[in-house]
């Protein structure tokens, strides 16, 4: 693996997982990942949120999976190490905390118009005001407000000290059990359960380059699974009445996103021309 690791104790004492990235000066990194199909529309098919399990996926080494991905769908994805879904975040010292889940939605509401994925939560309770069920119903609620029909969610990889593993099969419970209108779950831990222990960091979660393929393979396989986009009427500008959600093209948001957070990674990834 390309980046080291520490283990942070959260509020709870529980152990967290969190990541620190070889540049510390940077506490996140997003990349917009656009196929060539989505290179006329003005929003991507699907936003990607995650903490430092997903971060493979923005990283060199998860740069085969990644385009392998793109290939099939044209997405963003935004990952953070220490990353939580709707309480505040955990941190790796010096950094500050990086923006929660929804956090992270509100911010990017009209740059995606088909699905969201959640590929965090490891750093969350399973139970309580700030748990994992009450985060499915914040961040469900949030994508209808958003007029996003598609929430797909990955289990957690049962994986590293016996009082993780307990958590994340109590996390994967309740979301196995939610029967939420447009949520997906998506079983990477059932999927990785079958993978080689050599394909994780030493911690049984973060994932070296092979895994970072196989869990792009799932998400990829999720977002075929979903029904496909009903047409809407085109806009011609974004002026006029007032709108409940930004409207950004891809240009006007990379931008904005430039001026306002330059420590970020901002790549653009596109389908080779056949």
């Amino acid at each position: 693996m390309s980046a080291g690791r520490r283990r942070c104790r959260g509020a709870a004492g529980l152990v967290r997982l969190c990541l620190i990235a070889i540049v510390t000066a940077l506490t996140y990194v997003t990349v917009p990942t656009i196929s060539r199909a989505a290179s006329t529309s003005t929003t991507v098919e699907a936003l990607l949120i995650g903490d430092s399990v997903l971060d493979g996926l923005s990283r060199p080494y998860g740069t085969a999976g990644r385009d392998k991905l793109a290939a099939r769908h044209s997405i963003i994805v935004d990952t953070a190490g220490c990353r939580r879904l709707i309480m505040t975040s955990c941190r790796v010292p010096p950094n500050p905390a990086p923006p929660n889940a929804i956090s992270v939605m509100r911010t990017r509401a009209g740059q995606y118009n088909r699905a969201l994925v959640i590929a965090t939560g490891y750093n969350d309770e399973t139970t309580g005001r700030f748990g994992i069920d009450a985060s499915v119903e914040a961040i469900m609620a949030e994508a209808r407000q958003q007029g996003i029909d598609h929430v797909i969610w990955l289990t957690y990889r049962e994986a590293g000290t016996a009082g993780n593993i307990r958590r994340f099969k109590a996390s994967n419970k309740v979301l196995r059990n939610r029967h939420d209108r447009g949520l997906l779950v998506a079983d990477w831990a059932v999927r990785s359960a079958a993978l080689p222990a050599d394909w994780f960091s030493t911690d049984g979660i973060h994932l070296g380059s092979e895994a970072v393929e196989a869990m792009a393979d799932l998400i990829g396989d999720a977002l075929d699974r979903l029904p496909k986009p009903r047409p809407k009427p085109p806009s011609s500008s974004c002026s006029g009445r007032a709108r409940a959600r930004p409207c950004l093209s891809l240009s006007s948001a990379a931008d904005a996103e430039l001026r306002t957070r330059p420590t970020q990674h901002r790549r653009v990834f596109r389908r080779p021309a056949r």
